[in-house]
């Protein structure tokens, strides 16, 4: 047996009573997201094990940023998780493996037997019963104080091309991109669909005047009401101009920084939003639902309600969904409340996109 075991060997022995299931998500960024995410959700009947508290010492002068514990230290950690001499370890986190390839070699280095790590990665998006997925990595050129987020395309298209036949009994895997749009960067990016044969390209606006969102930047000297309407009027200016996408992406994405500590009306920004969709609408674009809402813990969806609401009533159609997602756990996350709810203000279809013509899918 090879140390990776897959869903179906997981599911066929969830009864065996030397089995331990052990959650090790974690992220470098955020010490608190491992917690989080096994009490949203996790794995029936497995364990929890913190990679930064139990699994790693104080950093000191040696050993790293994640010194190894003592061998009394985790001895304690896996006897309080159930792990003794004869038990089948089988560890799990959203896909790329860091955490439990930790538990994994911390407990073959103490002469555990079977310890196992559980495969993941794409085919979770199996388990979620989905017909298809589209592919958005970012590219973001000509920001301040950071490198661009530039995709190699050539590599890009060969690792989807890859995937592609690799699960075309499986799936639907679509190539796409989002283009985070300037001014000064329609040519460029114009240049970049038109090479390349995408499906999909998501328009959204990460910067403005080279300041990243994320970063704050923009904020720094402006009201939190002149943020909102200088963001929507740069929008409007892109799309008036700039027609090489399918839809917009969090149309709202500036209620997500700026750590005003809410977040303000949309009715007082109803005339520029208005003129946005109607550009979109006039020009045969789309809208994206984008359910990263839910992570950020915003108060609304993304767009908001009250936004979708309004590009139903001026005649819209074109409507996607996305959930940003960086790892396999967030992909498609709540996708059922939000078809239901675009069912219940009038939406038949969301769209999928093939060759960036849209294909309209009954909900």
């Amino acid at each position: 047996m090879s140390n990776i075991v897959n869903a179906k060997w997981l599911k066929e022995n969830l009864n065996n009573e030397k089995l331990v299931i052990v959650d090790c998500r974690f992220s470098l960024m955020d010490k608190e997201y491992g917690k989080r995410s096994y009490e949203s959700s996790h794995i029936k009947g497995s364990l929890r094990v913190d990679i930064e508290t139990e699994l790693s010492d104080k950093v000191s002068t040696h050993g790293g940023r994640h010194p190894l514990p003592t061998i009394d230290k985790l001895k304690d950690v896996f006897e309080k998780i159930g792990i003794s001499n004869d038990s089948i370890v089988v560890a799990y986190d959203e896909g790329d493996l860091a955490g439990p390839s930790r538990l994994w070699w911390i407990l073959k280095y103490l002469g555990h037997k079977e310890v196992y790590i559980l495969d993941g990665g794409i085919s979770e998006q199996n388990k979620k019963r989905l017909d298809e997925i589209c592919f958005t990595d970012h590219v973001d050129y000509d920001i301040k104080y950071m490198d661009h987020f530039v995709v190699d395309y050539e590599e890009y298209f060969k690792s989807l091309n890859y995937f592609i036949d690799k699960y075309k009994d499986k799936i639907r895997i679509k190539k796409g991109i989002e283009l985070g749009l300037q001014k000064e960067l329609f040519d460029k990016c114009s240049k970049d669909v038109k090479k390349y044969p995408f499906d999909f390209v998501i328009c959204s606006q990460h910067a403005i005047n080279r300041s990243e969102l994320y970063f704050g930047n923009f904020f720094l000297d402006k009201t939190q009401h002149e943020a909102y309407e200088y963001y929507y009027k740069e929008l409007y200016d892109i799309i008036k101009v700039y027609k090489n996408y399918s839809v917009l992406g969090h149309l709202d994405l500036v209620k997500r920084y700026g750590n005003y500590g809410k977040v303000l009306d949309d009715k007082p920004f109803d005339d520029i939003i208005e003129a946005i969709l109607k550009q979109a609408i006039y020009d045969g674009k789309g809208i994206e639902v984008n359910t990263s809402c839910y992570r950020y813990n915003l108060p609304d969806l993304t767009p908001s309600r009250h936004i979708l609401n309004m590009y139903k009533d001026l005649g819209g159609e074109i409507i996607t969904t996305g959930s940003d997602s960086h790892n396999p756990t967030q992909i498609a996350y709540n996708f059922d409340y939000i078809y239901s709810y675009l069912q219940s203000i009038g939406f038949k279809y969301v769209c999928s996109f093939d060759k960036m013509n849209p294909q309209f899918i009954k909900i």
